[in-house]
């Protein structure tokens, strides 16, 4: 069956080949390619990927961003999970990125008492209250969603 869907191309080919070569008109060169696609089915399957890529560049450029998404999803994972180290480390990320993130400071605040890394909590605490201006004699326990755990981590000890 291959060999006679092979002869089949072939035969379109030519014709379609030596149409496009004795009516040379605007049709000729797409006439051309055709033929030539049906030739080389491998041809067909590079040309193709080609301009999927070229068409996808207008819509999808290649464009390499300073910084990764703001995504909570993996963090929330694996504090759902009770892994609080983890945790720290997704919110520590997102923190580095992007510094305003209020959540990801009180996070890492709750996770570190949770496993009982109280001087990094006390750091994290400091740098929240200076980089938005609370006072010192604001709750700060209320807002996270730890509030105490005895996960018996010992990654950030004292």
């Amino acid at each position: 069956m291959r060999k006679v869907l092979a002869v089949i191309r072939w035969i379109m080919a030519a014709f379609l080949a030596s149409f496009a070569i004795r009516n040379i008109t605007v049709a000729t060169p797409p006439l051309l390619l055709v033929a030539s696609l049906l030739i080389c089915p491998e041809i067909a399957m590079s040309f193709a990927e080609f301009c999927g890529r070229c068409w996808a560049g207008l819509f999808y450029p290649e464009d390499r961003f300073n910084k990764p998404p703001l995504s909570y999803t993996l963090a929330d994972f694996y504090c759902k999970n009770h892994r609080h180290e983890e945790t720290v480390r997704e919110h520590l990320g997102i923190i580095r990125h992007y510094p305003d993130q209020r959540k990801s400071y009180l996070e890492v605040i709750a996770h570190c008492r949770a496993i009982g890394a109280t001087k990094m909590a006390n750091q994290y605490e400091r740098r929240f209250r200076k980089r938005f201006k609370i006072a010192r004699s604001r709750n700060l326990s209320g807002k996270c969603s730890v509030s105490a755990a005895d996960s018996g981590c010992d990654l950030f000890p004292d």
